[in-house]
């Protein structure tokens, strides 16, 4: 799970310990003028037509990495796919970022955190 800042001018994806191990990835930093917009989702509203190409994809209990997609390349980190972010960015490797959010972590307020930093 993933816990997200913003300072003032990068959207931060910090991943706990263990999901640096199953996506096979760091902590990601994209800057917050490539980031498209933010929605939130559940797992059902993704298309499971996506490829892995480097990580973990346990349906149910894990998926976490590089996923390709019709989109474009997909990072994805998220358990059962509740508390989830889908943050559409451009001018970087992935498209799309699909995060599950640490617990205690409101998705709502989250996202209208990026969304009022997207409007500085």
């Amino acid at each position: 799970m993933a816990t997200v800042k913003i300072d003032q001018q990068n959207l931060k994806v910090e991943l706990g310990p263990w999901d640096h191990i199953w996506a096979f990835s760091g902590s990601l930093t994209i800057p917050l003028a490539h980031v498209k917009g933010v929605e939130i989702a559940d797992e059902a509203a993704w298309s499971r037509v996506w490829t892995k190409l480097v990580g973990t994809s346990l349906p149910g209990m894990k998926t976490a990495g590089t996923f390709f997609s019709k989109d474009g390349m997909v990072f994805c980190d998220y358990n059962d796919g509740n508390r989830c972010l889908e943050i559409s960015v451009e001018h970087e490797f992935y498209s799309k970022l699909v995060i599950q959010l640490d617990e205690g972590s409101d998705p709502e307020a989250v996202r209208t955190q990026i969304q009022a930093a997207l409007k500085r």
